[in-house]
């Protein structure tokens, strides 16, 4: 029989989307229309199907109506993108005195060679599958779209070269795609699909916790999505094309909660309360809290840093060029978990605790400051593959640093010598916060080590204003001398140099 012809005009649209008219239910009757959304090129993908499934009705029929099979199905893809052929019979009239014959279901393999997405139930299932052959490559020429999830997340999780709990964060978000995304073949994982996932991720989809997830997060799961698009490309070229990627909008919505962020609140500790949680603190914590606050630095900059670092009673390296010529205690580093450089005057209560537990690291040869019994208390596997040591196996390798912290905050509520709790992470933004009230909102940057994005030439010909954020330190340690014994009157004096 002669096929109809299909005329690839363009589609209309209207108030309800994009549409498409295409057959008749009977001879002389109207055409369906179907309705196929207002994304073009989804609409566009769709009515590619919808066409093959009137020719191949066309085709089985040997006339140009539309069987109710076949609409059916067209139907279903109008709507979903997705047909569903269930061949499973009905146990209301199930008939056991014979057996009905397999429908001849080879169309669906046509359908399918074309890129439809149809889905088989029922045992004729087996009979319509396309037969698997194996290539140059002694690999499946069929394969499951979740077994190349699975294949994916296994290698990247292999051959990932940061930390442990890197590792782990990469198979969550790998995971979270199986989860996802349908079952299908490769081969059926076309356009319309990527992008529907993709969109999935633009809005921001609700977390556990009922609120919109973080744009960061959504931003890396689809730049993580389309490394797996990238490796099914090359993996499986028999089987997967990748389309063309730069015509799908991936530009995560902003939200009016986003602004939220900028609001006043209430981000640091006081120094009275300071007082208290260290007055009862074990040793160690007091190194924390003095270190964290004196250094801008939280659990993660703590425990990368070295005995080395420090330099107490020294000129700084650089003092000449920066215009400070004092001879103070210092820590000068590098932040290894952002790889910035980072440097801090050491006020003289915090440098009393650093060279006594430095003491402890040079009896025992430790080279980590903060390290108790020989282990790094930062279970990060950076550190213990340089010592030798087998890491325990935490997605929080600051746990030891936030049990410390809460013990010694948590007894200070208790006996109600101070009101509220706040994270380790708001004692390192506490001296920053300070800066920035105080007009050196510069200085505060610079103290945590910030990247910002600046100006190339800037940064070529002029220095950070070092000498600047040690005065301010100097400055503010008779607001933050946390130790009970009085300041000593000599040591709150700044020293000389340019302003």
């Amino acid at each position: 029989m002669r096929l109809p012809v299909i005329r690839n005009t363009p589609l209309k649209l209207t108030k309800r989307g994009y549409s498409r008219q295409l057959g008749a239910k009977r001879k002389g009757g109207p055409q369906q229309k179907f309705l196929l959304g207002f994304d073009a090129p989804i609409a566009a993908q769709r009515r590619k199907w919808i066409e093959e499934i009137y020719l191949e009705n066309c085709r089985m029929a040997s006339h140009f109506i539309w069987t109710e099979l076949f609409l059916s199905l067209a139907r279903q893809v109008e709507k979903t993108g997705w047909a569903v052929l269930d061949l499973r019979p009905n146990p209301e009239f199930a008939d056991t005195s014979f057996t009905m014959p397999t429908p001849d279901v080879s169309w669906v393999n046509r359908l399918r060679e074309v890129g439809v997405r149809i889905t088989v139930k029922g045992e004729a299932q087996a009979v319509v599958q396309i037969a698997a052959s194996v290539t140059s490559y002694n690999r499946p020429a069929k394969t499951r779209l979740l077994s190349a999830l699975a294949a994916y997340r296994d290698e990247r999780v292999k051959n990932y070269a940061g930390s442990f709990q890197g590792s782990k964060r990469l198979e969550g978000q790998v995971n979270k795609f199986i989860e996802l995304l349908p079952d299908c073949w490769l081969h059926q994982f076309g356009f319309a699909e990527i992008k529907q996932h993709v969109d999935f991720w633009r809005n921001r989809p609700t977390t556990k916790r009922e609120n919109r997830c973080a744009k960061t997060y959504a931003e890396n799961q689809i730049d993580e999505f389309y490394s797996f698009l990238n490796d099914c490309g090359h993996r499986y070229p028999e089987e997967f094309s990748i389309p063309n990627l730069k015509v799908i909008n991936r530009k995560v919505i902003n939200l009016s909660s986003d602004a939220e962020g900028n609001a006043i609140e209430e981000k640091s500790w006081e120094p009275d309360e300071l007082c208290e949680i260290f007055t009862t603190a074990q040793p160690m914590t007091k190194l924390i809290l003095g270190l964290g606050l004196n250094a801008c630095s939280g659990a993660a900059e703590l425990g990368r840093i070295r005995v080395d670092d420090f330099h107490f009673g020294k000129i700084h390296p650089k003092g000449r060029i920066i215009g400070f010529t004092d001879k103070q205690d210092w820590l000068i580093t590098v932040r290894r978990k952002s790889f910035t450089h980072s440097e801090a005057l050491l006020w003289p209560w915090v440098s009393d605790l650093v060279k006594r537990q430095i003491e402890i690291c040079r009896q025992n040869a430790w080279p980590y400051l903060f390290t108790e019994d020989g282990e790094p208390m930062y279970r990060d596997n950076e550190i213990y593959d340089e010592l030798g040591l087998v890491l325990p196996n935490t997605t929080k390798p600051e746990a030891r640093f936030v049990g410390r912290y809460n013990n010694a905050v948590d007894r200070a509520l208790a006996d109600k010598r101070i009101r509220r709790k706040l994270s380790i992470g708001k004692l390192r933004k506490t001296f920053s916060n300070y800066l920035a009230l105080n007009n050196h909102g510069d200085l505060a940057s610079l103290a945590l080590a910030h990247k910002t994005d600046e100006d190339n030439l800037l940064k070529c010909y002029a220095n950070k204003p070092y000498a600047r954020l040690f005065r301010a330190t100097i400055s503010a340690q008779e607001k933050w001398w946390l130790p009970q014994e009085s300041l000593p009157e000599d040591e709150a004096e700044l020293p000389s140099g340019p302003t």
